[in-house]
């Protein structure tokens, strides 16, 4: 009774912060809202103008703190955090309690720890969900900020409670895009691969889906072992994406699941096009040369699991392999170019003994007399 007596038109926020959500939404003061964020996180300058326009035609029907938060957004820079949140800050020395400038307050810090990662700003952010969720109740951004904090922490992670609250905004929410995203992904680093299952054919609904995410299925149906589903969502995503990262490790993923080393080769040589500093395309190519023709790819291998390691030094795989390489390096090395050489001095000096040592007494004795004489 509370939320549906005293929120305001914006405080509808917080059920949907994603931006391209929000300007499809039928309400127009979340539409302008949504068009001074896509501003502020583009730089382009045609959503601000329509968010202009509508912030004009809508101000009668907007609370006092409501028209704060349009405006500061409306004065503010592309990129710039630190600004809107400094004015965040101040607008909320009058109005405490406001669930959107509280709410925004909570985006624009965590945008700023995404770099900065400061236990003070994760203090923040956390501080900032408990009291959203004081004034209006259990909510999906709340939940999001709480739970990827609590889950990347390197101060005051707490997985199990991270897991737990966005399962629970999930099971209350499913329609949320940005919960099932981080929901995902933190499922599939813990290893709840069967739990993706659900959340797959819930996410296929969504119009815009993010690559990433996509990604993370393919790799989720892939420990599976449902390899023909994992290859289906790999190749929709090589054909919509254009983000390398996300194409360098699709076709990583592609080498992982095909049965030969000269497919392997061939994707994992398509990953390192998009991304030539992969580690682990790096390194899988190394091992796929490697057991292709051991003695063949010797110094190929080698060079490859160097430049892997250079990008990252904790693969004890690479580590192991470039160890044992190294080993196989020195001893081809060794019957190469040192053995010929070992061989025909130890003849030489074997020869000049049977020569000088070997002789009878008397022959020593005499040429020791003609080399006196000498």
């Amino acid at each position: 009774m509370s939320v549906s007596l005293f929120s305001t038109k914006l405080d509808n926020y917080v059920y949907s912060f994603e931006p391209d959500e929000l300007i499809r939404k039928s309400d127009k003061n979340l539409n302008a809202l949504g068009l001074y964020l896509k501003y502020i996180e583009t730089g382009n300058q045609a959503y601000k103008n329509t968010a202009n326009m509508l912030r004009s035609e809508n101000m009668e029907s907007l609370s006092s703190d409501d028209s704060i938060a349009l405006n500061i957004l409306s004065e503010s820079m592309p990129y710039n955090y630190s600004f809107i949140q400094n004015r965040l800050r101040n607008a909320l020395n009058n109005y405490d309690n406001s669930v959107i400038l509280n709410s925004l307050f909570t985006t624009f810090s965590f945008r700023i720890w995404e770099k900065e990662r400061s236990l003070s700003l994760e203090q923040t952010i956390i501080e900032k969900t408990k009291k959203i969720e004081e004034n209006i109740g259990l909510n999906p951004l709340s939940a999001y900020y709480f739970s990827y904090i609590k889950w990347y922490s390197k101060y005051i992670a707490e997985p199990g409670e991270s897991f737990t609250k966005l399962n629970n905004i999930y099971k209350n929410f499913p329609e949320n895009k940005s919960i099932i995203e981080l929901l995902t992904t933190i499922s599939f680093e813990s290893q709840r691969y069967e739990d993706l299952k659900n959340l797959y054919e819930i996410y296929t609904n969504f119009i815009e889906k993010n690559d990433r995410t996509m990604l993370i299925f393919a790799k989720g149906f892939q420990k599976l072992e449902n390899n023909s589903q994992s290859i289906k969502i790999l190749e929709n995503v090589i054909e919509q994406s254009n983000n390398k990262y996300v194409l360098s490790s699709s076709y990583e993923l592609m080498g992982d699941i095909s049965n030969t080393n000269s497919q392997k080769i061939l994707y994992y040589k398509t990953s390192l096009d998009y991304d030539p500093q992969n580690p682990n395309s790096l390194f899988k190519l190394a091992n796929s040369y490697y057991e292709e023709d051991k003695k063949k790819n010797l110094n190929m291998v080698r060079i490859l699991l160097q430049k892997s390691l250079h990008f990252n030094k904790d693969n004890k795989e690479a580590q192991l392999l470039l160890k044992k390489i190294n080993f196989d390096f020195m001893v081809e090395n060794f019957l190469i170019n040192i053995l010929p050489y070992f061989l025909f001095f130890s003849f030489v000096f074997f020869f000049t003994y049977y020569l000088l040592i070997k002789k009878s007494p008397k022959e020593r004795t005499e040429i020791s007399d003609e080399e006196h004489e000498n």
